[in-house]
């Protein structure tokens, strides 16, 4: 637990995580409700295509800063997401939980590989040269 409120940045992290998944799950949807029908049909297909989909890659993204708990943060969102469904929906659409809980561990592993192919290149540059063989 003290690794997710370790520094600043991770605190700051939290904060955006949760601030966003209730002003995308929780809000939009109950404003895009008060819209007439095809207004309401285009914000909610827009926030479930795109909005939330990007919103869940970040997530991903940036919880590769949280160490071993870190793997557990898409998960959470997705938790969030459903609760916010049942709660405004009264139903569960799990094709959209299964789609964002895709998109969270693509970005998620995405940064890890990358994260770990970087040090790899970083320990590779600082090898020093071999003794006898080259330069003078």
């Amino acid at each position: 637990m003290k690794e997710i409120f370790a520094t600043k940045e991770n605190k700051i992290r939290i904060a955006c995580f949760l601030g966003g998944s209730i002003l995308l799950f929780f809000l939009v949807p109950l404003i895009a409700a008060a819209l007439p029908e095809e207004q309401n049909a285009m914000v909610t297909l827009l926030l479930l295509m795109i909005v939330n989909q990007v919103f869940i890659g970040v997530c991903g993204w940036q919880s590769n800063y949280f160490g071993k708990i870190g793997i557990y943060i898409p998960i959470a969102l997705i938790l969030i997401f459903t609760l916010s469904e049942f709660v405004i929906q009264g139903a569960i659409s799990w094709s959209m939980q299964l789609e964002y809980l895709q998109t969270g561990y693509i970005c998620y592993f995405l940064n890890k590989f990358i994260t770990i192919r970087r040090k790899q290149e970083e320990a590779k540059q600082k090898k020093s040269f071999p003794k006898g063989v080259g330069r003078k």
